[in-house]
């Protein structure tokens, strides 16, 4: 599981960082070919136009880095919500298999596919304690 964690972690940054880098690459070749092209036909200085690109991309950056926070903390409980199901489907598994308890209690607390799982994972376990009565 921790290496799900990690393999999710590792992508969300990842996109995050690349689509951010894109968007600022492609903004500033849009400044630098057409806007300074503009402004130079008008009274407007290079500096000053550079200056009010990067004042934009400071406001962008921190508009993306608080929409980044967010989806880390979405993504974090999320992650803690499945932990919690795959680590009760786990220990449901191992009580079944290595003690042969099968009256032993699974509470799945979040995802109804887990729910799912464990309502066929309890059909199967009724089977097999028929099977082991015979």
């Amino acid at each position: 599981m921790k290496q799900l964690e990690k393999d999710i972690f590792v992508k969300v940054v990842s996109i995050f960082t690349i689509l951010f880098s894109l968007l600022y690459f492609i903004s500033y070749l849009f400044v630098q070919n057409y806007i300074i092209e503009i402004t130079t036909a008008t009274a407007l200085n290079v500096e000053d136009v550079m200056h009010q690109f990067h004042i934009i991309w400071l406001e962008i950056g921190g508009i993306f880095l608080l929409l980044f926070f967010i989806a880390l903390y979405l993504i974090k409980k999320t992650l803690d919500k499945l932990s919690c199901d795959v680590k009760e489907l786990t220990r449901y598994i191992e009580d079944i298999s290595n003690h042969k308890t099968y009256d032993a209690i699974l509470e799945i607390k979040h995802y109804l596919e887990f729910l799912h799982i464990s309502i066929t994972l309890k059909n199967i376990i009724k089977r097999l304690y028929k099977k082991d009565k015979k």
